[in-house]
């Protein structure tokens, strides 16, 4: 099965804190998905709305998986109602299965952001700690994966963050296909501890703290990674070096102004196992 890629799109994007450039975004955003349009992968656009202007980071929407969607219980006040347009989109165009989790106290979590795959689809890492995945979220969907996967679930992980900043897993861990992983130092002490119990001591490379986003990349094959380009000396020398894989690099530096990078902005439809999919 061919490979989709959602975006949501940039028409309303904004930052909260900082004031955004938004023609420059708009062509920011247009370069990045021809990027993955290069790749012969397939991309659907998701609108957003005034209101709802943090919809470009639509990562954190839902978690695709085969013919079903898990939907997000977003945390964060200000996110919420993206659970409608993803869930809305999800049905009427992808004619998906959708999966809601528990109406609960404490019970959230933000999708695709807080989760990560590794080893052909065998393992999946969640992450909690800074305010917005929670562990009874993470608990909720793990329950939805053994549901709808049976003996084809993958094995989950709990890695806690301990830095607000690295509010979201895709800031702070990259798996990647040849079974490296890249982390960048905000993960409790066992929590990396499980990560090199994994992936071995050889391939757990640590991110400097001066290349933040390099871990909210994405890959797009087993020879690829679509990445943040850093306006910082070195990266990108040390990114290829670091992941062993060609890089596809793309300027999102007004995307860095809400928080977020490239991985921010992907939602993947995920086929397991999807190994075979690269």
């Amino acid at each position: 099965m061919k490979q989709l890629f959602l975006l949501g799109s940039p028409t309303f994007f904004a930052s909260e804190t900082k004031e955004v450039n938004k023609g420059l975004a708009q062509e920011q955003w247009q370069t990045m998905k021809q990027h993955i349009e290069s790749h012969n992968i397939d991309v659907d656009i998701v609108s957003g709305t005034k209101d709802l202007y943090d919809n470009v980071y639509i990562t954190n929407s839902a978690l695709i998986i085969n013919d079903f969607a898990i939907i997000a219980r977003f945390h964060k006040a200000s996110r919420r109602g993206e659970e409608e347009l993803i869930t809305h989109y999800l049905q009427k165009k992808l004619g998906l299965r959708i999966r809601y989790l528990p109406q609960e106290d404490g019970l959230y979590y933000e999708g695709e952001g807080d989760t990560r795959w590794s080893h052909g689809g065998r393992h999946i890492w969640f992450s909690y700690g800074v305010g917005r995945t929670t562990l009874k979220g993470i608990d909720a969907v793990e329950r939805i994966l053994q549901e709808e996967l049976g003996s084809t679930a993958p094995i989950v992980h709990r890695v806690k963050l301990e830095d607000r900043k690295t509010f979201h897993i895709d800031l702070a861990l990259l798996p990647l296909p040849n079974g490296r992983v890249l982390y960048y130092p905000t993960l409790s002490l066992n929590s990396l501890k499980e990560v090199v119990e994994v992936f071995g001591k050889q391939n757990v490379i640590r991110v400097p703290l001066k290349y933040f986003y390099a871990c909210n990349s994405v890959w797009l094959n087993r020879h690829t990674v679509l990445c943040p380009k850093l306006h910082v000396a070195g990266f990108s020398e040390w990114m290829e070096e670091a992941t062993q894989m060609k890089l596809d690099q793309v300027d999102v530096s007004q995307f860095h102004l809400g928080n977020g990078s490239v991985q921010c902005m992907i939602l993947r439809r995920w086929n397991i196992p999807f190994a075979r999919a690269a």
